[in-house]
């Protein structure tokens, strides 16, 4: 009988032993798988600070970018930035304060290639991603806004597809991704990356209720790959799709006014001054259904159509004045949107 209390018991204080030292390992190992996940989140928002740079010109901080090549070739947006400018710097936590120089210029996209000095060793930079934008996937940010310095920001991917935003400050469109992200105003030119720390596109607009826009990484590869300023044919008109009244934000019935042979098309709402539309005589309120003989979808179609054709192209545009009731062709001579930095 002790015999038996005693194998019991020795059995107990073993089991006791080994689950005590399984909980022990358990534990250490959480704390191990816990410290990797820190490093590497450490890891990541350090390799994005290091290729982060503040834009400075004359004197005054504008926006956000980051070092695209480790040459020294640096990505920003367009807007900032002017011929006039005479000194244009960038800050970086890594090389300090550099002058640099504009060495190409995308007015399309919004997007800037600025130039650092020349240095032994390369540049701190963010790679390109290669991986496809998906719906709800994380992205993530970095900058500075406001006297706050070193924000690290989480998004998510709202929708995948680019569509058209129009810039009032240089009366164009650019093609933009849209995400939901709450950012403070100046993060315009930071990066966006994906989970791996690769660029997926540039900062460009704050939205209304969480979204944001920036600048899909097609055309930033463009620019990196040419280093040369974009011929970025234009109109020169701000438009809106048929079913959707953009002056008064609502749901539109232009359908009423139109011949029943017409079924798609862009209706004009604004007019650049001096630009090729005027030049055109065309008018504010016209509707627009057919370039050179295709006919125009809706809005991202119309822009899409402008820009496959080149500078200085002459294009036909089939059109339908509703006060007139007439229907006419209007020849237009696009125009180069880079033109001041020609």
């Amino acid at each position: 009988m002790k015999q038996k209390i005693k194998f019991l018991v020795t059995s107990l204080l073993c089991f006791l032993i080994i689950f005590s030292v399984s909980v022990s390992l358990n534990g250490q190992a959480k704390r191990i798988k816990s410290k990797v996940k820190t490093t590497k989140e450490v890891a990541f928002y350090e390799k994005l600070n290091e290729a982060w740079v503040i834009v400075v010109i004359h004197d005054i901080f504008v926006c956000s970018g980051f070092v695209a090549d480790p040459k020294g070739y640096v990505i920003t947006v367009a807007r900032v930035l002017s011929p006039k400018h005479s000194k244009i710097e960038v800050i970086s936590p890594v090389f300090g304060r550099k002058k640099v120089e504009v060495a190409a210029i995308d007015e399309g996209n919004d997007l800037a290639l600025l130039k650092l000095p020349k240095r032994r060793n390369p540049y701190p930079a963010l790679n390109l991603s290669t991986r496809e934008r998906l719906l709800n996937s994380a992205c993530y940010i970095f900058g500075s806004a406001n006297f706050t310095y070193d924000l690290f920001i989480k998004g998510l991917i709202s929708s995948p597809k680019p569509n058209f935003h129009w810039r009032d400050d240089n009366d164009a469109y650019t093609e933009m991704v849209r995400a939901n992200a709450s950012i403070p105003a100046y993060f315009h030119g930071g990066a966006w990356v994906d989970k791996y720390g690769e660029v997926i596109g540039v900062q460009a607009y704050i939205g209304m209720a969480g979204l944001i826009s920036f600048i899909p990484l097609e055309p930033i590869r463009s620019l990196l790959k040419t280093k040369k300023t974009a011929s970025t044919p234009t109109i020169g008109i701000q438009v809106t799709d048929l079913w959707w009244d953009t002056e008064n934000n609502k749901a539109s019935d232009f359908y009423r006014y139109l011949p029943k042979d017409i079924k798609t098309g862009v209706k004009i709402i604004y007019i650049v001054e001096k630009g090729p539309a005027i030049k055109a005589d065309l008018k504010k309120g016209e509707f627009i259904y057919k370039i050179d003989g295709t006919p125009v979808e809706d809005v991202s179609h119309f822009i899409q159509l402008i820009r496959s054709k080149k500078t200085g192209d002459k294009i036909k545009l089939n059109t339908f004045d509703a006060a007139r009731k007439k229907k006419r062709e209007v020849t237009v001579k696009l125009e180069n949107l880079e033109r001041e930095w020609r």
